[in-house]
């Protein structure tokens, strides 16, 4: 087993508007503070989406 320890060094909490793209949104809050790399975890609902 290999195993491996970070810490998480700042949060961004994001609430996108109704009709915006996820992915752009995420991007567009990211770039704002500049964030390079990270984690993203998500908690809501999609009214559409596309693979």
């Amino acid at each position: 087993m290999k195993l491996a320890q970070g810490m998480i060094g700042r949060v961004l909490v994001a609430r996108l508007d109704e009709g915006e793209d996820l992915i752009d949104g995420i991007r567009k809050a990211c770039a704002e503070v500049g964030i390079r790399s990270g984690l993203v975890v998500g908690l809501g609902e999609l009214s559409e989406y596309r693979v």
